[in-house]
């Protein structure tokens, strides 16, 4: 049975969902839901994202519509911070008995959970030798630099245009929304408060058990989280999270996600060099996102301010550049961009077979 699906509110991360929602399992998408407050109401999607026109429309949010569907998907908007307006939605779908699926950042800003099918599962092994096992496919990984940098985005085209290519695929998102789409989000021992060496031994098994399982050709790691802190007042999680995945898993390609700046290649070379002597992975693709940053610590609340782009912006202002030389830049929400930087994966990994494992 396909279930009809409600998406509130329509954030960047959502309108990934919204672009690749022909790759959606067992799911439709029936209404991307916003606050009427927002103005969004009628607007293509490409208004949050900045990305080419898709033909999917924003409406504003109404009880009958949002109980007109099996499942609500549930994500934090940063231009959304009353949290009453969340409950509200959520409690609303909950009693008149609509399924609710709910990222990690709108569960921990809550307080609460809300159990449902989809929650992630625990995975408890019991090594009884302390060691990494190889995982026998190429694997591709997706790093980013924060929030608002369209990296499951990027984990959605690679999706969309390996198996298009004929590929098996396993893949783990840095979604939660990842359900949606019939793949896996992490599991929720790797958020739990417990030592990160035995994260990584736990992790490695069950990634490793999951491709055997699915008999892939391929493995994708949608990497929750940033590599690395915004300075002193933001930290972003320090950078653990992604150090503890690539522990686990060898990476033979790696996609790393960041906010559109006016950069010059210097600075590719310094993300590139973080990502190789903290994670063993060295970075030549960068995925520049529609959005630019601007920390504000000047007040007793830290907080992180962004400016949203649009691809022709970002092609004008950056990537028209030819004197790169060293790193291959895109930009996901273009879609000739999108198919050359697939494409390219595709290429490097076959050129690279009798190196990959």
């Amino acid at each position: 049975m396909i279930k009809d699906l409600a998406i509130f509110p329509i954030t960047k991360n959502m309108c990934a969902v919204a672009r690749n929602n022909i790759l959606l399992q067992d799911f439709e998408i029936k209404y991307l839901l916003s606050p009427s407050f927002l103005g969004l109401g009628g607007k293509d999607i490409c208004h949050v994202d900045g990305g080419d026109e898709s033909g999917k429309y924003i409406t504003d949010y109404s009880h009958d519509k949002l109980t007109s569907c099996h499942t609500l998907f549930v994500d934090y908007d940063e231009n959304i911070k009353e949290m009453a307006i969340y409950k509200e939605v959520i409690e609303a779908a909950l009693s008149a008995n609509v399924d609710v699926m709910m990222s990690r950042e709108i569960t921990k800003r809550l307080g609460k959970t809300v159990s449902t099918q989809y929650d992630s599962h625990t995975l408890n092994i019991n090594s009884e030798v302390d060691r990494l096992y190889s995982v026998r496919v190429p694997v591709v990984t997706v790093l980013s630099q924060g929030v608002r940098v369209d990296q499951f985005a990027v984990e959605l085209s690679l999706r969309k245009h390996f198996i298009n290519s004929g590929y098996n695929v396993s893949q783990f998102g840095s979604s939660e929304a990842s359900a949606l789409f019939g793949f896996q989000a992490f599991p929720s021992f790797l958020f739990d408060s417990i030592c990160g060496y035995e994260k990584v031994l736990k992790l490695n098994k069950h990634i490793k058990k999951i491709t055997e399982d699915e008999k892939s050709d391929v493995l994708i790691l949608g990497v929750p989280g940033s590599t690395m802190k915004i300075n002193d007042q933001l930290l972003s999680g320090l950078g653990l999270i992604p150090f503890i995945v690539c522990n686990a898993v060898k990476c033979d390609l790696a996609i790393y996600c960041l906010y559109y700046e006016d950069f010059k290649e210097k600075y590719f070379d310094e993300i590139s060099n973080h990502c190789l002597y903290r994670f063993d992975i060295p970075v030549k693709h960068f995925n520049i996102a529609n959005s630019s940053l601007v920390p504000d610590t000047s007040s007793e609340t830290p907080k992180e301010n962004y400016i949203d782009l649009k691809s022709t912006f970002v092609f004008d202002h950056l990537l028209n550049n030819t004197s790169y030389k060293r790193h291959k830049l895109f930009n996901i929400l273009d879609n000739k961009s999108a198919t050359a930087l697939c494409s390219n994966v595709i290429d490097e990994l076959s050129d690279n077979v009798d190196e990959l494992r």
